[in-house]
Order: structure tokens, then C-alpha cells, then sequence
């Protein structure tokens, strides 16, 4: 292997591990998309489609056995995620999901005295990981969780429709069940 894709490969997970917590992750990035109260019912109707590719990633997980529910037997890790290249792209298209979260996919950062509680009424207990290590875990609790609020609806749509097909693909990089 030559020295260029050592370096370039050592970024990628060569684990099911590193990329079960790429997927929590990206998952967990969706909860600090903050609902407010006084958005149309435009901007609600976009935030309930961004519930429902958050939805989808969680079922995806579930079905691949890179996440489970809490009480439940896991399901066994899915053999084609021994592919190191099918983890890589995998990885690549959470990264691209998770890169929308940003002023450039229509939102803005609050301000800690401006959090406000997100999915209000809602919990989103179901999922845990199989396992994580005390590595990732360490560094998860130590980043200080971000919250963002719609504030450009045309550029929050085009980052709905954006994560939309990036699930599409996860589907058919490795399509679930």
C-alpha cells in the first residue's frame, strides 16, 4: 500500500464500532434543530420531513445492527458491513449529512441563553449503540452541544431535500433488510 492511501485511509473507520457512532452522531444532529413556536406551518411541515429522514437513519441502523433498542437483542451486525469500502462510503455520506447542519443548510446557531427545549414532547430514548469506547465517549461528553433554529426556510428545504438523498444512497450502498 503506498504511503498517500495509508494517510488518506486512516481517517475512514476500519471498525462496525467507529462507524456505529458516526451514525449515533449524525442521529444525535438532529435533535438540536430547535422547534419554535412561532414557525409557520411551512416551517413545521420541513421539520417534520427532517423527523422523517432522522426516522429513516434510526430504522436503517436498527435493521443493519448498528444500533438497538434499549431491552432488546441486538441484531447481529450485518455481514456486508465486513466491507471495509462499503464502511468508507458509508461513513463519507453520514459525514456529508451531518456537514448540512450549518448556516449554509438555512439555520443559525442560538446563543446558550437562547436554547429552548427541542422535540418537545417527544422522546428519542429508542436508540443506543451495541458499544461504544471510552475513546469516543470521553470525547462526545467533552463538545459542547450546539443548537440551531430555522432561519432561511428555502435553504432549510434544500437541506431536507439534500439529506434526503444521501439516505437514498445509504439505501443503495446497503440497502436495509
Amino acid at each position: 500500500m503506498s504511503k498517500s492511501s495509508k494517510s488518506s485511509s486512516k481517517h475512514l473507520p476500519n471498525d462496525p464500532t467507529t462507524l456505529s457512532s458516526t451514525l449515533f452522531t449524525t442521529i444525535l444532529l438532529f435533535d438540536t434543530i430547535s422547534t419554535h413556536k412561532t414557525h409557520s406551518k411551512k416551517h413545521q411541515s420541513l421539520l417534520l420531513q427532517l423527523s422523517i429522514e432522522r426516522l429513516f437513519l434510526i430504522t436503517w441502523g436498527k435493521t443493519l445492527g448498528l444500533l438497538r433498542d434499549k431491552g432488546h437483542n441486538p441484531r447481529p451486525l450485518d455481514a456486508r458491513l465486513n466491507s471495509i469500502e462499503t464502511r468508507n462510503v458509508i461513513t463519507n455520506l453520514l459525514t456529508l449529512i451531518a456537514g448540512g447542519f450549518s448556516e449554509r443548510g438555512g439555520l443559525e446557531r442560538l446563543r446558550d441563553d437562547e436554547v429552548i427545549v427541542t422535540r418537545e414532547g417527544f422522546e428519542w430514548t429508542h436508540v443506543n449503540l451495541r458499544c461504544l469506547s471510552k475513546k469516543l465517549q470521553k470525547k462526545a461528553a467533552a463538545k459542547k452541544k450546539v443548537f440551531w433554529v430555522v432561519s432561511d426556510r428555502s435553504r432549510f428545504s434544500a437541506l431536507v431535500k439534500e439529506i434526503r438523498g444521501y439516505n437514498e444512497s445509504l439505501n443503495r450502498v446497503l440497502p436495509a433488510g
